[in-house]
């Protein structure tokens, strides 16, 4: 009886360990299945310097006030909003090599004490200028970057939409690209 009693809890606690793994590899390749069902963005070589050449000076101007920030971060987020074109308009009022909108350059002009418009974000170091300035502000708020990636695309509200976990799979997809760079 003793025996049957303790295979009988062997069995039980393997079951609720298999079922444990089951729900966690569920779970994680709910995520995987999702990045296979949208192709992430990826930049050629071209693209990767020209955005290099281009920003990598003006963003290394800005990085010393932003300390929870990075150069390859910073490229990474140019290339999935535009693709380093600094006159780019998006569908959704997003102006800028880094498509800011208005309510963002607004928290951005409150918090910094500036008065830069919509227009100013096609200045190549305006526009970078504000893009960092919202992301750090976004870190600030979530002191998280994941969380702060998100927010910078679909705003606060919606930092955990599936949305947003695209934009920062994305993100990081481009920032690897950057890293790897020879």
């Amino acid at each position: 009886m003793r025996n049957l009693l303790n295979n009988m809890r062997v069995m039980i606690i393997g079951a609720v360990g298999l079922l444990l793994l089951l729900a966690f590899l569920w779970f994680k390749g709910g995520k995987v299945t999702l990045q296979e069902k949208k192709s992430l963005v990826s930049l050629t070589d071209a693209e990767l310097r020209f955005i290099y050449e281009k920003y990598s000076g003006v963003v290394k101007i800005y990085l010393p006030h932003y300390p929870s920030l990075n150069l390859e971060l910073i490229l990474a987020m140019i290339g999935v909003e535009s693709r380093g074109k600094q006159d780019e308009t998006g569908a959704h009022g997003e102006f800028g090599s880094m498509q800011v909108k208005q309510v963002a350059l607004s928290d951005f002009n409150s918090y910094y004490s500036r008065q830069y418009t919509m227009n100013d974000l096609f200045n190549l170091y305006y526009g970078v200028e504000v893009g960092m300035g919202y992301l750090n502000l976004r870190f600030v708020k979530w002191k998280e970057m994941s969380k702060a990636i998100r927010a910078y695309n679909q705003g606060d509200g919606g930092a955990d939409r599936s949305e947003a976990w695209d934009y920062f799979y994305n993100v990081e997809n481009v920032r690897s690209q950057f890293k790897n760079m020879e």
